[in-house]
């Protein structure tokens, strides 16, 4: 089934609205109920990654502060030295480093090159 772009943006921002309400990012909800590495282990196919990235530009949209690369070239950056990385990353979370990445492991990338330096 097929979806349109209007429902598309709907499911985006009903996304973006749950995590907002997850990370105590909403007036009466609890602050820092979820972790980053938490969010990503919902990404699980190509449409979750979407809702997924929806959320990171809404994040940089809207708390610009909380990014170190909040500029294209330095997010990019930032994600080529994560990837060349990753292998540490991977090792002190005790997770096996992926031979294939998965649609999660992509999410992990883009979450980190917010912070990465």
């Amino acid at each position: 089934m097929e979806m349109s772009n209007s429902l598309r943006k709907v499911i985006a921002l009903a996304y973006c609205r749950y995590f907002e309400l997850l990370n105590g990012d909403v007036e009466g909800s609890k602050e820092g109920q979820m972790s980053p590495s938490d969010r990503t282990s919902f990404v699980h196919t190509r449409e979750d990654l979407a809702l997924f990235v929806q959320e990171l530009a809404h994040s940089l949209r809207t708390k610009p502060q909380e990014w170190e690369n909040v500029s294209l070239p330095e997010y990019l950056e930032a994600m080529a030295a994560w990837i060349e990385d990753a292998d540490g990353y991977y090792a002190n979370a005790g997770k096996p480093v992926p031979q294939q990445p998965s649609w999660q492991n992509l999410a992990e990338i883009l979450l980190a090159a917010k912070h990465y330096e």
